[in-house]
Protein backbone atom coordinates (compact mmCIF):
# COMPACT_ATOMS: atom_id res chain seq x y z
CA UNK A 1 0.00 0.00 0.00
CA UNK A 2 1.14 3.42 -1.02
CA UNK A 3 2.49 6.21 1.88
CA UNK A 4 0.57 9.38 2.02
CA UNK A 5 0.46 12.68 3.76
CA UNK A 6 -2.22 14.99 5.40
CA UNK A 7 -0.76 18.63 5.62
CA UNK A 8 -3.88 20.43 7.51
CA UNK A 9 -3.79 24.22 7.40
CA UNK A 10 -5.12 27.05 9.09
CA UNK A 11 -7.98 28.59 7.41
CA UNK A 12 -6.85 32.11 7.65
CA UNK A 13 -2.65 32.21 7.13
CA UNK A 14 -2.54 28.72 5.48
CA UNK A 15 0.47 27.58 7.76
CA UNK A 16 0.48 24.12 8.54
CA UNK A 17 -1.43 23.42 11.66
CA UNK A 18 -1.19 19.41 11.86
CA UNK A 19 0.30 16.14 9.93
CA UNK A 20 -0.76 12.66 9.47
CA UNK A 21 0.89 9.95 7.19
CA UNK A 22 -1.38 6.94 6.77
CA UNK A 23 -1.09 3.89 3.98
CA UNK A 24 -3.88 3.25 2.39
CA UNK A 25 -4.96 1.13 -1.05
CA UNK A 26 -5.68 4.77 -2.88
CA UNK A 27 -5.81 8.37 -1.79
CA UNK A 28 -9.48 8.25 -1.71
CA UNK A 29 -8.84 7.35 1.89
CA UNK A 30 -7.71 10.73 2.70
CA UNK A 31 -11.27 11.89 3.10
CA UNK A 32 -12.43 9.30 5.92
CA UNK A 33 -9.15 11.10 7.52
CA UNK A 34 -9.63 14.66 6.37
CA UNK A 35 -13.62 13.79 7.44
CA UNK A 36 -12.70 14.58 11.51
CA UNK A 37 -11.41 17.97 10.77
CA UNK A 38 -12.49 21.51 9.65
CA UNK A 39 -9.67 23.12 8.02
CA UNK A 40 -8.34 22.36 4.68
CA UNK A 41 -5.95 19.87 3.69
CA UNK A 42 -3.11 18.81 1.01
CA UNK A 43 -2.69 15.41 -0.03
CA UNK A 44 0.72 14.49 -0.37
CA UNK A 45 2.46 11.07 -1.87
CA UNK A 46 6.30 11.55 -1.40
CA UNK A 47 7.07 14.64 -2.85
CA UNK A 48 4.34 14.57 -5.00
CA UNK A 49 1.57 16.86 -4.67
CA UNK A 50 -2.02 14.79 -4.96
CA UNK A 51 -4.32 17.23 -4.17
CA UNK A 52 -6.30 19.75 -1.82
CA UNK A 53 -9.15 19.20 0.46
CA UNK A 54 -11.70 21.66 1.52
CA UNK A 55 -15.40 22.36 2.68
CA UNK A 56 -17.62 24.04 0.66
CA UNK A 57 -21.20 24.30 0.41
CA UNK A 58 -23.76 26.16 2.84
CA UNK A 59 -22.85 23.99 5.91
CA UNK A 60 -19.53 22.70 4.67
CA UNK A 61 -20.78 19.06 3.65
CA UNK A 62 -19.42 19.21 0.32
CA UNK A 63 -15.57 18.41 -0.29
CA UNK A 64 -14.36 20.42 -2.84
CA UNK A 65 -11.02 18.65 -4.74
CA UNK A 66 -8.53 20.75 -6.14
CA UNK A 67 -5.53 20.21 -8.12
CA UNK A 68 -3.10 22.72 -7.88
CA UNK A 69 1.01 23.84 -7.28
CA UNK A 70 1.72 23.56 -4.27
CA UNK A 71 5.24 23.66 -2.11
CA UNK A 72 6.12 21.27 0.38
Amino acid sequence: MPDYQLIFKNSVNESPIKSVNFRGKDAGEALLIAQRHECPAELWSGSQHICTLSRGGNDGQVWVISRGAAAP
